[in-house]
Parts: C-alpha cells; sequence; structure tokens
C-alpha cells in the first residue's frame, strides 16, 4: 500500500482490518446503501471507503492502481470526517507518525457513532 505522507500508523490498522474474517464478512456483508452523489456531505462515508479498500484489497485481479486509488479515499474521507467526528480524529503535523491503537480505536468508534458496528 502507498504511503502518502506519515500514514504508517494507518496502514498498519487497516492491514490488521482487512485481514480480519469476521471484519471482511462485516465490511462486505453488511453496510450498504444507495450510491452517493459525488460532493455531497453524505458521500462522506467512512464504512464506505473502508468497503472500497477490502473490496480493492481482497479482488484477485486488482492493480496496485486501484488498491492505492481505495486507500486515498480512505485517506481524504479521514481528513474530511476527522475533526468533526465523534470523538475527533485531527492529523496535526502529516508530517509525524501518530498511533495506530488510537486510530484504530477512533475508527471503530466512528464506525459504531454512525450506527454500523463491526
Amino acid at each position: 500500500m502507498k504511503n502518502p505522507s506519515m500514514y504508517c500508523y494507518r496502514l498498519s490498522a487497516l492491514q490488521v482490518l482487512t485481514n480480519l474474517p469476521s471484519f471482511y464478512s462485516w465490511i462486505t456483508g453488511n453496510h450498504n446503501h444507495p450510491p452517493r452523489a459525488k460532493g455531497t456531505k453524505a458521500e462522506k462515508c467512512i464504512a464506505c471507503a473502508l468497503q472500497k479498500l477490502v473490496d480493492r484489497y481482497w479482488t484477485p485481479a486488482t492493480t496496485a492502481s486501484l488498491l492505492n486509488g481505495a486507500l486515498t479515499t480512505l485517506h481524504n474521507t479521514v481528513t474530511a470526517i476527522g475533526p468533526g467526528a465523534t470523538p475527533p480524529w485531527i492529523d496535526i503535523n502529516k508530517d509525524q507518525q501518530a498511533d495506530a491503537h488510537e486510530f484504530m480505536v477512533w475508527l471503530v468508534q466512528v464506525l459504531e457513532s454512525k450506527g454500523s458496528k463491526p
């Protein structure tokens, strides 16, 4: 996976999630809603971004470009919703490391607060 900044902490958390059978089953089978219009507030769905990433990760014919595109979507979604999420997630400085565990806890809490429970 491409590391566009100091996002090693995110990548390690995502590596764990994408390889958990229970998370894979939940994200691919239980999170469904109609497509959302590009540019709308509703487009910023963390579960949708995770679903896209997991789908690309496990598709046998996927390319690095498709996987990196899904990862970019997730990074952009985290950046867009992070400060306003409950609890908030703010990358104070993109050039500094953050904690993978804290990110994982934040991600699960955001999924739960949106009514999605992995």
